[in-house]
């Protein structure tokens, strides 16, 4: 599943995955793509967990680019 949102006038792709294993366990990731050559795997047990994950982490992904750029 693919989704774009918006966040403080950026617009970052989401693109979640669901995998099960053959003992079959389901993990979810998401690919954040932050720029076509910048992309963040996110992992998590549930898809609940792992929204509260990314909105969690999102901020200082951001910050951490932003702070990065030029060195």
């Amino acid at each position: 599943m693919l989704r774009i949102i918006n966040y403080e006038g950026r617009l970052i792709e989401l693109r979640y995955f669901m995998t099960t294993s053959h003992e079959s366990v389901t993990t979810y990731s998401t690919e954040v793509k932050l720029s076509p050559e910048d992309k963040i795997i996110i992992d998590g047990i549930t898809p609940w967990k792992l929204e509260n994950k990314i909105q969690q982490l999102l901020p200082a992904l951001i910050q951490s680019r932003e702070t990065g750029v030029g060195r």
